[in-house]
């Protein structure tokens, strides 16, 4: 048996050295390793906690449909099971995956702080999150480049998400009709989405042909959305030329400086 706590070592640096002696008695008698024990604590009072107001984390994507291009001013309803979409039409034996979206994180960037639940929630419920995306919707092939402003609500304890597409940056913030305080928020969220859809393709001077791609830039465009098909497509050439068997492959190819095409 591990003898009683008296001077500051290890874990003892920082906790009293009676409440160290506690937890030294405990985990000798219940058999529990102490730094396993102390982790699980932490883990457990963390486990359904936002600490940060960026980008809400998923394990798993939602998907949804959305034919050809993004329809402006419409809600959209994505599932967590991809068979939920009914994609194959039987009558017009027609499959529709290509029109098949993916969501990969959520942001949050309208959740504050609450002292009550020591989380980032919205309007103080630990369960509901908000926050607003401007989707940049690049594609080589068509050397187009769009931006669409995306309100995203998400509740984390049922795991639905509802996306609400808006037709301008001035709709956007007519729509969420923020107080002032927001008002640098929204600056740096349009320059920053008008960065991006300047830079990430090049065209000759006279604006005509496409003549150097941003790749590193352009893959970031599809780390919060991203289309079904061209990612899985993408999976299939990595794996072919890398051997790639990750799932995060957006992620694989900025840190490869790699130069594929999604769309």
């Amino acid at each position: 048996m591990k003898e009683d706590f008296t001077k500051e070592t290890g874990i003892g640096s920082t906790y009293e050295p009676e409440l160290v002696n506690k937890l030294n008695r405990y985990c000798n008698l219940s058999g529990e390793n102490r730094v396993k024990f102390v982790s699980d604590l932490i883990e457990k009072e963390l486990s359904n906690k936002i600490l940060d107001n960026n980008f809400i984390e998923l394990e798993e994507p939602f998907y949804f449909m959305m034919e050809c291009e993004f329809k402006l001013g419409t809600k959209i309803n994505p599932v967590k099971d991809f068979y939920e979409l009914n994609l194959y039409d039987e009558e017009y034996l027609e499959d529709f995956t290509d029109a098949v979206f993916l969501v990969k994180r959520i942001p949050n960037n309208l959740d504050v702080w609450s002292k009550e639940y020591n989380t980032y929630c919205y309007n103080n419920n630990p369960d509901l999150h908000k926050g607003v995306y401007i989707y940049i919707d690049v594609s080589i092939t068509n050397e187009s480049v769009e931006r669409i402003p995306i309100i995203f609500n998400y509740n984390s304890s049922t795991n639905v998400l509802e996306l609400e597409t808006v037709p301008s940056f001035l709709s956007l913030k007519n729509k969420l009709n923020l107080d002032v305080t927001y008002h640098d928020f929204f600056t740096d969220l349009e320059h920053d989405s008008k960065r991006i859809a300047s830079d990430v393709l090049t065209f000759d001077y006279e604006n005509l042909m496409l003549i150097d791609v941003n790749f590193k830039l352009y893959y970031e465009t599809y780390k919060v959305i991203s289309h079904y098909v061209s990612e899985n497509k993408l999976k299939e050439q990595l794996y072919i030329d890398y051997d790639y068997k990750g799932s995060d492959v957006i992620e694989f190819c900025i840190s490869n400086c790699l130069n594929y095409e999604l769309r």
